[in-house]
Order: C-alpha cells, then sequence, then structure tokens
C-alpha cells in the first residue's frame, strides 16, 4: 500500500475519532450538566430537598428510573421540587440552560492558558462542547418551533431572547475555534490572546444578561398580573396567566386562557401545587383529568382522590402509586 494512501486512511480514522469523541461525549456531558447540574441542584435550594435527592441520587419511582441523560429528568424537576414562585422557577430555568455554556467557557479558556495533551486534552475539548446544548437552547429548539426550557421561560414573560441567541452564535464560534486550535497545537500568542478575551468577554455577557433577568423577574413579579396584560402577543400573555396561577394557586386566571392545552395545563398545575383536587374537575379532557387526579392523590398520599378517576380501570393503578 502506497504512503500516501495509508497516510489519506489514517486521517480518516483519525476524524472518526474526534467525530465519536466530541459528539458523544460533549453531548452526554452536556445533557449531565443541564439536568444535574443546572436543574437538580438548583432546584435543592427552591423546594423538598428530600425529593430532589432522591431524584440525584437515580431513584426508582413512579416516572422510571432516572438515568441521565436519557429517561427526562429535566421533564419531572420542577414538579417534584420547586415551590413554585416567579423567581424560583427562572432561576432554575436559566442555571439548566446557562451552566453547560459557562462550563463550556470555563474548559475553553484552561485549555489555552494550559493546553494538556493526551486524554486530558481530549476530556478538556469534550468539555468544552457543552456549548451545544445552550445552542439548542437558546437557537435551535426555538426556531424550529420545538420547546426548551430557556423558551418555555420567555414565553412566560415579557424578556427579550435576542441577547442569548446573539451570545449563543458567538460561543459556538469562539469555542469552535478554541477546539480546532487545540487540536491543531497552533502556538500563535497573538491568536491565543484574542480567543482568551473573547471567551471571557462572552462569559461578562452571558452573567449580565443572566443578572438582569433575576433582577426583572423580582420586579415582573411585584407588578402581578399588570405585567401580564402590557404583554401584546396573545400565546405569551396565556403563559403569563398560567405563570401567575401557578405561583397563586388561582384557577381563575386559567379560565380566560384561550389555547385548550395550555388551559389544561394550568389547571393541572394549580390543582398539583395547592392540592386542591376539585381544580382537576375543571378540566373538560377525561384523560388529563384522571391523569390529574391520579398525580395529587400520589403528591398528598390520599387514596381518596383516586375514587374521582371517572375510568374505574386506573383506580387500582393510581392506589398502588400511592403505597408504593
Amino acid at each position: 500500500m502506497k504512503r500516501g494512501k495509508r497516510n489519506t486512511i489514517r486521517i480518516v480514522y483519525k476524524l472518526i475519532f474526534w467525530a465519536f469523541m466530541l459528539l458523544f461525549f460533549g453531548l452526554i456531558l452536556g445533557t449531565i450538566s443541564h439536568e444535574i447540574l443546572g436543574h437538580g441542584i438548583t432546584s435543592l435550594f427552591f423546594g423538598n430537598k428530600i425529593i430532589a435527592v432522591e431524584i440525584l441520587t437515580l431513584k426508582i419511582n413512579s416516572h422510571g428510573l432516572n438515568f441521565v441523560p436519557f429517561s427526562g429528568f429535566g421533564a419531572i424537576w420542577y414538579e417534584n421540587t420547586t415551590n413554585p414562585t416567579l423567581l424560583s422557577g427562572i432561576i432554575i430555568k436559566l442555571m439548566g440552560s446557562s451552566f453547560p455554556l459557562i462550563v463550556s467557557l470555563l474548559a475553553s479558556l484552561y485549555l489555552l492558558l494550559k493546553k494538556p495533551k493526551g486524554f486530558k486534552k481530549i476530556l478538556l475539548i469534550c468539555f468544552s462542547l457543552f456549548f451545544i446544548d445552550s445552542l439548542m437552547n437558546y437557537v435551535i429548539w426555538p426556531f424550529l418551533g420545538g420547546g426548551s426550557d430557556f423558551d418555555a421561560m420567555i414565553k412566560h414573560t415579557p424578556y427579550n431572547i435576542t441577547p442569548f441567541i446573539l451570545i449563543s452564535i458567538l460561543s459556538a464560534l469562539i469555542i469552535g475555534s478554541v477546539i480546532i486550535y487545540s487540536i491543531l497545537d497552533r502556538n500563535n500568542k497573538k491568536w491565543n490572546k484574542f480567543l482568551q478575551y473573547s471567551l471571557l468577554i462572552i462569559f461578562i455577557l452571558l452573567i449580565a444578561s443572566f443578572t438582569y433577568i433575576i433582577l426583572q423577574s423580582n420586579t415582573f413579579e411585584k407588578h402581578g398580573m399588570s405585567g401580564c396584560k402590557k404583554i401584546m402577543d396573545i400565546e405569551r400573555r396565556d403563559g403569563c396567566n398560567y405563570m401567575f396561577a401557578e405561583i397563586t394557586y388561582n384557577p381563575s386566571l386559567c379560565e380566560g386562557i384561550r389555547a385548550n392545552s395550555t388551559k389544561t395545563d394550568c389547571f393541572w398545575d394549580v390543582a398539583y401545587f395547592s392540592g386542591d383536587f376539585n381544580i382537576c374537575k375543571k378540566i373538560d379532557e377525561d384523560s388529563k383529568k384522571n391523569d390529574c387526579f391520579s398525580d395529587l392523590a400520589e403528591k398528598v398520599k390520599n387514596p381518596l382522590i383516586c375514587n374521582e378517576i371517572t375510568n374505574e380501570t386506573l383506580i387500582p393503578e393510581c392506589l398502588y402509586e400511592i403505597n408504593n
């Protein structure tokens, strides 16, 4: 085999290896960072600490084995660990959405300063790929019309997502440059300094945006429903009503919501957090209504609520969840 052909094959194998390492480990570490370090640890400060620890230690419960990142830990952290307030909900969502990017920026800066070699270098480059998670949250899923933690928060408030989109895209460009620069083992002092300062600027912009939203959320919560009325977009106004219904345990705020699915979720959450099963009765769809009764019965450990379920075949399952 000619030397040129062998070199080509070697390069192809190397590229496949790097692609696998970066995508597999980068995405998984990013997801773990998002769910465990972002949502899980932050939720310890705002809710039921015992249940939060059970989730973080991968307890098997009615939701299944909470094995991050494959089972949707992010879908259950809120209902199990948060005493709903506007500020706590926003901080937990922001931490889940921003923590991977923060870690990615710090790992990239370390790569530039220390230039580690071998496996340590590969691992740090994988850590630098955490920004993919934030790119999904700030840009890709919202652009495609899908849901994300960050997008859900924006839809419930008058905040502007544009700064986070710009920070995320800029981060992708800079961190991507750091990864290529590190893989190629360049030693250009001017380029090194440029990348270092760029990472620091992105980090400062991210923290400033984060701080601004927290300060605004505190102001927004004080203004209450008057803040919702200022939102011109109907979908976001409905989301705002939903949010305040949830944190004030006021089902009447759900009544004015136009989208049936949002209205159903609103009644469900208000019933769940207030502990009032009568609110579940306001849900039109029987299957959702029964799920509402079942979830609430399991939360408050009250078997009498199971008897409200209209589908008799689901009552034994409801009673089983209470006792296990």
